[in-house]
């Protein structure tokens, strides 16, 4: 035998009627922030980590007054929910309509457990932006460095078969003029120059000697 459900509650009801609610996402980032912001003025810990838990991006909106949760927080002193609010990555350069920082609103009205924590939470940001900003230097200089070496290297190889070329050529001229343009970027010791000075070399007493016997044979005749 089928049981019949339950009696509807007035609580049910009203759980069943906030579901079925359509609300946009972004009403709902808005009504999750209005309970974030009565969460911290309650001092509600847990509703605050709640609130932080099902809507992440809302930690450092501001109200239509222009304070954000971590601001009026801090404000209070309330240093359970400003951990809550730390640990949900809160941003602590976020002003009030007034410009103040949370670490200013904590100090301004004397709490200086929240001011010291807020202080703390702000110098670990800072170190941390620090080295990542480092880390991404000391990367574009390897990047950098990298793509010179592979220009460098890409240089080299061209003038390594310019020269080759020239070396089959066999002719002096066309490889005095290649190790004239494409010389300088190898090094002396590499084994391209090694040949081509070589056979530099042995070209120029070719040319030498087909000279003498040119200048001789004239001369004779």
């Amino acid at each position: 035998m089928v049981e019949a459900d339950a009696p509807a509650t007035p609580e049910k009801e009203k759980a069943r009627e906030i579901n079925d609610d359509p609300l946009s996402p972004e009403d709902k980032k808005t009504l999750h922030h209005s309970i974030l912001m009565h969460a911290v003025q309650e001092g509600n810990d847990d509703l605050i980590r709640v609130c932080l838990q099902k809507e992440p991006a809302i930690v450092s909106w501001r109200n239509p007054g222009g304070v954000c949760a971590l601001g009026f927080a801090a404000a209070k002193g309330d240093v359970p929910a400003i951990k809550a609010l730390i640990d949900a990555k809160a941003d602590p350069h976020v002003t009030d309509c007034e410009g103040q920082t949370p670490l200013q609103l904590a100090r301004f009205y004397g709490q200086e457990e929240a001011a010291e924590m807020l202080a703390d939470y702000m110098d670990e940001l800072s170190a941390k932006k620090a080295m990542m900003e480092a880390v991404t230097q000391a990367a574009d200089r390897a990047k950098a460095e990298h793509l010179q070496r592979s220009e460098q290297a890409a240089d080299e190889l061209l003038a390594e078969e310019a020269i080759e070329s020239a070396l089959e050529s066999g002719d002096l001229r066309v490889l005095e003029a290649s190790l004239a343009e494409h010389g300088r970027g190898l090094s002396s010791g590499s084994e391209i120059m090694r040949r081509a000075q070589k056979e530099l070399g042995a070209r120029r007493k070719k040319a030498a000697k087909k000279g003498k016997a040119a200048a001789k044979g004239a001369a004779a005749a």
